[in-house]
């Protein structure tokens, strides 16, 4: 995507998201994402006036009264709540008056509104923002940051006081409230919420698992949360439970490295469910800002951000079916890497794998390994020269897990106007899932010009193959050409003059002419 500080968002790779983008048709303006997918932020409040995240605000068309097609309006110079729709009803039904774009559970002294934005721009209040920004900043928009949902919708609640104190109304019943308004939000919408709670403590409370209950078995929610940040007193990693994340219906979420590596700082325990990158992650703050923090409260919304994507592919789909889909194909490696035997079954299944969720069920996932050349002429030395032809094997695997590859074949080009290819097509038949194939007999041919230079010989290979669907991908493969001291009717000069115009200066050589060897070295860039 176009977004400037794509290149600073290293969770965006780690958990395959544009590769996740590809099983979309963007070259024929199929984006990914879908607006229809609402992602539910309980938290500190949200600046829904922030240039990167106003585009991707959900706007409650049950409350729509004008019948505009919007619930905020830009006027004055500012983001309001459309004039036109605040007519004190709950005119969609949900228990919820003029809630047009979500809701604030807390606000002034512990009364409700319905206007969910931050209260101010400090640190105290950067959290619900930027964990909005992970879950689903506007992306493809020029602007910032983006994120892997792309363009789902953002419901804004607002469960944290105005009180001077920055933890007020964590984990307190008034943010239990605005779960249940997030549910209900959703399912008043037509389809559900994917719920964050970036939060929690260590005190479980009977009736808290029971909103949870509420929350997914009735009103259909996908629920994450955090899974804790360590030992609060020694700043180390800790072993214990957390809540929500800890508590039935709850997809918890352990931080780690954008590599997968363990930071040693975080909660990891049996009641983890996944892991997410958590370090030094980039996002959205007040005020049309950004920061990057660290924490397990922006694990989750790692996690939302592709259940968001997972939704957008899958429409029909309901929260388990997501849940059981982000949960089977995580990558396990983050155990291989972090093989402390404490740690293994700690956290969850593994990293959250985005590609692998959508398209291990449609789609083979091949991979190159190697080439190996066959000279067919020359001077016998097995190193590729100008003048000299050869065949190619290239062996492909297929990721354990994809479907099978079936009636694999490949088309070898190259633009090189020196190199001419005699073969240009192997078969490979199926290349079972987690299997290797390698084109024996059906072999690729292809001769190297005597005007060629000397360098690395830049080919595509185009694989094409059958899973549930067609699947289509190119690999780039390159190898280099080279010169032979003993090619026969080559002399020193000519040697020298090929090798300076590669620009190899100072240079040191070791030829054999007419049977005697000479050690020729210094500048000759005045030959």
């Amino acid at each position: 995507p176009n977004d400037p500080s794509y290149n600073q968002q290293c969770s965006l790779p780690a958990v395959k998201a544009s590769q996740a983008w590809d099983f979309w048709d963007i070259e024929n303006g199929i984006m990914p994402g879908n607006p229809e997918v609402l992602v539910a932020i309980v938290d500190s409040g949200v600046d829904w006036h922030h240039s990167d995240l106003v585009d991707n605000i959900w706007n409650n068309l049950g409350e729509d009264v004008d019948g505009d097609g919007h619930t905020i309006e830009f006027i004055g110079g500012s983001w309001v709540l459309d004039p036109g729709d605040l007519n004190g009803i709950d005119d969609d039904g949900n228990g919820y008056d003029d809630d047009l774009i979500g809701w604030d559970t807390s606000g002034i002294n512990g009364v409700d509104d319905n206007d969910p934005m931050v209260p101010g721009s400090s640190g105290n209040w950067d959290h619900g923002t930027h964990v909005a920004g992970i879950a689903a900043a506007a992306t493809d928009n020029n602007v910032g940051m983006a994120s892997t949902s792309f363009n789902s919708k953002i419901i804004s609640i607002k469960t944290k006081r105005d009180s001077a104190d920055p933890n007020a109304g964590y984990n307190s019943s008034e943010t239990f409230q605005g779960i249940l308004y997030a549910a209900k939000a959703g399912y008043y919408a037509g389809t559900f919420s994917i719920i964050n709670c970036s939060w929690g403590n260590y005190q479980y409370n009977s009736y808290n698992q029971s909103v949870m209950n509420t929350a997914h078995n009735q009103w259909g929610a996908v629920i994450v949360a955090a899974a804790g940040n360590g030992d609060d007193d020694t700043g180390g990693e800790d072993y214990s439970p957390h809540y929500p994340s800890s508590y039935a219906n709850v997809i918890s979420v352990a931080a780690i490295g954008c590599s997968g590596s363990w930071g040693h700082w975080a909660t990891y325990h049996e009641t983890v469910d996944i892991s997410a990158p958590g370090e030094s992650v980039y996002s959205t703050i007040p005020g049309n800002g950004y920061a990057s923090y660290d924490g397990s409260s922006m694990a989750s919304p790692n996690v939302v951000s592709c259940f968001a994507l997972l939704k957008s592919f899958y429409p029909d789909w309901d929260n388990t079916q997501l849940e059981d889909r982000i949960l089977e194909t995580a990558n396990s490696f983050i155990y291989e890497i972090n093989d402390e035997e404490y740690l293994q079954g700690m956290l969850g299944e593994g990293m959250i794998d985005i590609h692998k969720a959508i398209g291990s069920l449609i789609y083979p996932n091949l991979y190159y390994l190697n080439q190996s050349l066959i000279l067919q002429e020359g001077d016998g030395d097995n190193v590729l020269n100008p003048g000299e032809s050869a065949q190619m094997r290239v062996t492909l695997g297929n990721e354990e897990g994809w479907l099978d590859a079936n009636f694999v074949t490949t088309v070898l080009r190259c633009d090189d106007p020196e190199v001419t290819i005699m073969d240009s097509t192997a078969n490979y038949s199926t290349i079972y899932s987690g299997g290797m194939g390698v084109n024996i007999a059906d072999l690729f041919a292809f001769e190297i010009s005597e005007n060629a230079g000397i360098g690395d010989i830049e080919f595509d290979l185009v694989v094409t193959a059958e899973g549930a669907e067609g699947y289509t991908t190119t690999y780039h493969i390159s190898f280099p050409v080279s010169i032979s001291l003993n090619h026969e009717g080559w002399p020193v000069e000519f040697l020298l003059d090929t090798l300076y115009n590669v620009e190899t200066s100072p240079l040191v050589l070791d030829v054999t002419e007419n049977g005697e060897n000479e050690i020729i070295f210094g500048d000759y860039s005045g030959y």
